[in-house]
C-alpha cells in the first residue's frame, strides 16, 4: 500500500496537532508492512522539511511553493486540487481536521478531528479558525473515507454534532514520548525558583486560566508560585489581565512557548500539575505530567476522565472553592501526592506513540478495503 501523510502542521508547530503528525511521521514506518510505502507531503518555500528527523525509508514530498498561498486558493477558490502537488498514492491520512479539494476518488481517504470544541464551545475558538472549521468540517467527513479521532468522548461527539455514523469512526489515543517519564534523567534546574504549580498548554480561553489565577490567589501557601508554559494563543486579554490583576502577580511566571528539555525540567521540579479546561479531545499535557511523576489536579470534563483514570484529582472546573480546596489538600497531605505519582506512572504508561502508530495502519488497511 502507498501511503501519503500530509505533514504540512508540522512543519509549522511541535505542539496540538503538529505534534500528532510529527510523531505520527516518526512512528508510522515501523508500523507498516513489507511492500508498504510512506511519503510525507507538504509545501515547503522555505525548506524546513529537510530537517525533520524521519526515518530514512520516508520519501519526503516537499513542494517549493509558500503553504499559506495554497491554503488560502484552497480555502476561497477549492482549486486547485491536491493530487496536483501530491505523489501517487493508494490512501491519503490529513491528520488536522479539514481535507484540500481533491480531484477523484481513485485514492482512499483518512481524516484526523481531533475534537469538536470549535462546535461545543464557539465562543472560544479563534475566529479566523472558526469560520474556516466551520465552513469545512461537514464536506471533509463526508467525503473521508475513515475518520480517526483521539478519544471515546470524541467519537461520541463527531457522530452527533456532525451527523457522522459511528461505524465511520475510529478513536485511537495519542502518545507520550520515551523520554517524558523522566526515570533517571539528569536535567537543568526550571527557569524557576521554589515551589510551584504547572499548566502547559495555549493561553486560550478554552483553557480556563482566569479561574486558575484566581484559585492561586486564594491558595494560602505563601512561597508558592504559579507557572504558565505555552504559545500566546487568542482571545487571552481576560488570562493577561487576571494575571495583572491578580494579588500575587509577582508570583505568576508566563514562560511562553519552551523547548522540550525545558518542558522536562518544569515537570521534574513542579509540586503539582493543574489543568482547569473547559474541553479536551484528549488532553497531553495532564497525561505527561503524570507520566513525570507529577501530582494532577484536573477539571472533571470532556476526554480527561477517560484519558487519565484515577491518576489525578478530579474538581468541577468552575467551582472556585473547590480549586483551592483540592490545591491546598494535595501541597498538605504527602500520602495523596505519592499516591497520585504511582498512579499517575501507571495509566501514563498505556500510552504510546508506537501503538498509536500500529492501531493507525491498521485503521488505513481497513480504510483501503
Amino acid at each position: 500500500m502507498r501511503i501519503t501523510l500530509d505533514i504540512q502542521s508540522a512543519l509549522a508547530n511541535r505542539s496540538g496537532v503538529g505534534r500528532y503528525t510529527y510523531e505520527l511521521l516518526r512512528h508510522l514506518p515501523q508500523a507498516l508492512a513489507p511492500g508498504d510505502s510512506l511519503s510525507a507531503f507538504c509545501f515547503d518555500f522555505h525548506r524546513r522539511a529537510s530537517a525533520l528527523p524521519v526515518p530514512p525509508s520516508v520519501r519526503i514530498h516537499a513542494v517549493p511553493f509558500p503553504g499559506r498561498v495554497a491554503q488560502a486558493l484552497w480555502k476561497r477558490l477549492r482549486f486547485p486540487p491536491f493530487e496536483l502537488f501530491a505523489p501517487a498514492s493508494d490512501l491519503v491520512h490529513f491528520p488536522a481536521f479539514a481535507l484540500p479539494p481533491l480531484a477523484s476518488r481513485r485514492s482512499r481517504v483518512v481524516a484526523t478531528v481531533h475534537d469538536v470544541s470549535f462546535l461545543r464551545l464557539p465562543e472560544t475558538t479563534e475566529p479566523k479558525n472558526l469560520a474556516f472549521l466551520s465552513a469545512v468540517i461537514r464536506p471533509s467527513v463526508a467525503r473521508a473515507d475513515l475518520i480517526l479521532t483521539d478519544s471515546e468522548f470524541s467519537r461520541t461527539e463527531i457522530a452527533e454534532t456532525l451527523s457522522v455514523p459511528p461505524d465511520k469512526i475510529r478513536a485511537i489515543p495519542l502518545g507520550l514520548s520515551g523520554d517524558i517519564s523522566l526515570d533517571g534523567a539528569v536535567l537543568p534546574p526550571p527557569p524557576v525558583e521554589g515551589p510551584y504549580l504547572l499548566f502547559v498548554g495555549n493561553l486560550e480561553p478554552r483553557k480556563n486560566l482566569p479561574l486558575l489565577i484566581r484559585a492561586f490567589d486564594a491558595v494560602d501557601t505563601p512561597d508558592l508560585s504559579l507557572v504558565l508554559a505555552g504559545g500566546r494563543g487568542w482571545k487571552n486579554e481576560a488570562i493577561f489581565e487576571a494575571m495583572r490583576n491578580a494579588k500575587k502577580a509577582n508570583k505568576i511566571r508566563y514562560l511562553q512557548y519552551v523547548t522540550d528539555e525545558v518542558l522536562r525540567s518544569l515537570y521534574a521540579h513542579a509540586a503539582a500539575f493543574v489543568f482547569p479546561s473547559l474541553y479536551e479531545g484528549f488532553g497531553l499535557p495532564p497525561l505527561e505530567a503524570a507520566a513525570a511523576g507529577v501530582p494532577v489536579v484536573c477539571a472533571r470534563n470532556s476526554s480527561l476522565p477517560e484519558v487519565l483514570g484515577d491518576a489525578a484529582l478530579w474538581v468541577e472546573e468552575n467551582r472556585l472553592d473547590a480549586w483551592v480546596e483540592a490545591i491546598e489538600g494535595l501541597l498538605s497531605d504527602s500520602a495523596l501526592r505519592a499516591r497520585l505519582s504511582a498512579a499517575g506512572k501507571r495509566q501514563a504508561a498505556r500510552f504510546t506513540w508506537d501503538e498509536t502508530a500500529r492501531r493507525t495502519v491498521a485503521a488505513y488497511r481497513e480504510a483501503a478495503r
